[in-house]
């Protein structure tokens, strides 16, 4: 059992936030992590670290927060970056005027 977090709300090795957190997962597989551990470290292990009980995994009864890819990033980490949908509690976010907002 691997527990490794990221922290994705800090930028790391001079690198902005966001963008951060695919730089950290990176390198967590660079050092042996699986894909698939490294992964976690950014998303369920805070939930187990943390005793999250309303996030971090798809369930009834927890927070709709969700990313969904156009790849599997178990076979490629940079497949993180092919974002198709994102979901907060459960509502579809606009992308494009989320990117027009902050650029």
């Amino acid at each position: 059992f691997v527990l490794g977090l990221t922290g994705s709300g800090t930028d790391a090795f001079g690198t902005l936030p966001g963008i951060s957190e695919h730089i950290e997962i990176r390198y967590l597989h660079q050092i042996g992590l699986t894909n698939r551990q490294a992964m976690a470290a950014a998303t369920n292990n805070f939930c187990i670290f943390f005793n999250c009980k309303d996030r971090g995994l798809i369930e009834k009864n927890r927070l709709a927060d969700i990313l969904i890819l156009n790849r599997n990033p178990v076979h490629n980490l940079e497949d993180l970056k092919k974002i198709n949908s994102v979901y907060l509690n459960g509502i579809k976010l606009n992308r494009k005027n989320l990117i027009k907002k902050h650029t």
